[in-house]
């Protein structure tokens, strides 16, 4: 299993992004992802929630609130290239959501990053 941590700055705008997966030197990801593995919970973290689903995949959900990009929205756009291979992302009510198959989280928080980046 993964995670990602969003560590706001006062901008509303992640520390650091690293091999797609936003971190922070000032928490141990070793440790939490470790936990949240024997704890078999969903994972919600500075306004990133993250839980598995059963077809199988990834739920996330980002809190946009007090983030530039708090009042965007759009449609839901659909990856779809295999039953296993896709990605499903929108953003409504000040959240950003992704829901994906297994192997596809981490091409799935570049999508929202390079949208988050965009003006």
């Amino acid at each position: 299993m993964s995670c990602i941590l969003w560590p706001q700055s006062q901008s509303g705008v992640p520390q650091r992004i690293t091999n797609g997966f936003i971190t922070s030197s000032s928490l141990s990801l070793a440790a939490l992802i470790t936990t949240w593995q024997h704890a078999r919970i969903p994972l919600f973290v500075f306004g990133v929630e993250i839980s598995t689903i059963d077809n199988p995949g990834w739920s996330v959900g980002v809190d946009l609130h007090d983030t530039h990009k708090q009042e965007a929205t759009f449609e839901h756009v659909k990856i779809d290239r295999k039953p296993d291979d896709w990605i499903h992302y929108w953003a409504q009510k000040q959240k950003f959501q992704i829901r994906c198959g297994p192997l596809n989280l981490s091409e799935a928080i570049e999508i929202f990053a390079r949208w988050f980046d965009s003006p």
